[in-house]
């Protein structure tokens, strides 16, 4: 990024003039945080191709819906989230730090949020940001704006280890700021199906839905929908008749972020490098260690072993053939291997036709084999001379 030296720095971040509200307002009384991360010196690039700072109001991949909901964590938000779970239905929750409806702020590590916040990311929804206690942020200054911004994604990095690059303006509240939101490197995103559920009139709100899905007819199409999980109605009874009424219109219910067509790591950013958050490092696997040379030796022994026995037996069971003037048994080479194939050499050779070359010592085997043999050929002879 590239700023002009009229720029203002706030919390390390630059804000072009342009983007400053135009009225100002004394700093907002924030919560006391228990983390205490900063990332007001993360880099910001652009990740993907959904743009930054500018209206998006709908979905881009056709058939794709998204049902979001704003203002939470809350009471209800556990009972919303088992009514997802029961549906198999992926959502978007636009999270506050504290905005005067909950008992504690998220940042509480004793309270309930740091573990709801943990289920929404296990359990496969998007979560992101709505500010920290939801002021209208073209009614306070370029620093409170800041504040709100990193306060929130402090809390972020120290429960989930990354921080959001999506983020819904309190009340959408976002003209002539749209080049701060973008500094930020946040993504504006806004809605084309207000269910009006803030009014608390449930029957008001099921028309809404029914007339807005009837218009936009089957799934070719999209919607973008915005609830509010801090109205026990909204959570108990309008989402299922949200879901039902997709449904049956055939359309795959899914985060913003899908809707978008963004990669799921462009959701988050990476508070070390300000990079596509893609969870954390695998753990290193332990290099298989190499066998050692004692290990070695005792293998080679064993096949050398092995061979010489084999070698020693095929010695001793071939015998002489016929007038075979061969000497059997004599190992010419060293080596086990080879008193095998000496064998067979020696047995295939002409008779009378001497191949033997000294080498190793004759085994056993071949020893009593070649004397035997000797003691035949002479009991022969003295036959002969006798007749």
């Amino acid at each position: 990024m590239h700023f002009t030296s009229s720029a203002v720095l706030v919390g390390g971040l630059a804000i072009l003039p342009g983007a400053l509200a135009t009225r100002q307002h004394s700093p907002l009384p924030l919560a006391k945080l228990a983390a205490r991360t900063d990332t007001s010196g993360v880099p910001r690039p652009n990740l993907g191709s959904v743009p930054y700072g500018t209206n998006v109001d709908r979905c881009s991949v056709p058939g794709k819906a998204a049902i979001t909901f704003d203002d939470g964590p809350d009471i209800y938000t556990a009972e919303l989230l088992d009514i997802l779970a029961k549906n198999g239905v992926k959502a978007t929750f636009f999270v506050t730090g504290d905005n005067g409806h909950s008992n504690r702020a998220i940042s509480d590590p004793s309270g309930p949020y740091p573990g709801l916040f943990k289920r929404m990311h296990a359990e496969g929804h998007q979560i992101a940001c709505h500010s920290w206690t939801h002021p209208y942020f073209t009614n306070i200054s370029a620093s409170q704006r800041a504040q709100e911004f990193l306060k929130l994604e402090s809390v972020f990095v120290d429960i989930l280890g990354f921080f959001p690059t999506y983020f819904r303006p309190p009340y959408t509240s976002f003209e002539g700021i749209e080049g701060d939101i973008a500094h930020f490197g946040y993504h504006n995103i806004n809605f084309d199906l207000d269910t009006q559920d803030w009014k608390d009139d449930l029957a008001a709100s099921r028309q809404i839905v029914t007339s807005t899905l009837a218009a936009k007819g089957p799934s070719g199409k999209s919607f973008l929908a915005i609830l509010h999980e801090i109205h026990e109605l909204s959570v108990t009874q309008l989402l299922q008749f949200v879901i039902d009424e997709a449904r049956k219109y055939k359309y795959d219910l899914v985060t913003v972020g899908e809707c978008l067509g963004d990669h799921p790591n462009n959701w988050y950013r990476d508070p070390a490098t300000g990079g596509p958050w893609g969870g954390p490092p695998p753990p290193e696997k332990e290099k298989p260690k190499p066998a050692s040379s004692s290990a070695l030796s005792s293998a080679e022994v064993t096949t050398a072993s092995s061979s010489e026995v084999k070698s020693t037996t095929s010695a001793s069971e071939s015998t002489p053939k016929g007038g075979s003037t061969t000497t059997p048994g004599v190992a010419t080479t060293t080596g086990s291997a080879a008193v095998v194939k000496t064998s067979s050499k020696v047995e295939s050779s002409t008779a009378g036709a001497a191949t033997t070359t000294p080498a190793a010592k004759p085994n056993a085997g071949a020893r009593v084999q070649g004397l035997s043999w000797v003691g035949g050929m002479l009991l022969a002879l003295g036959a002969v001379v006798w007749h």
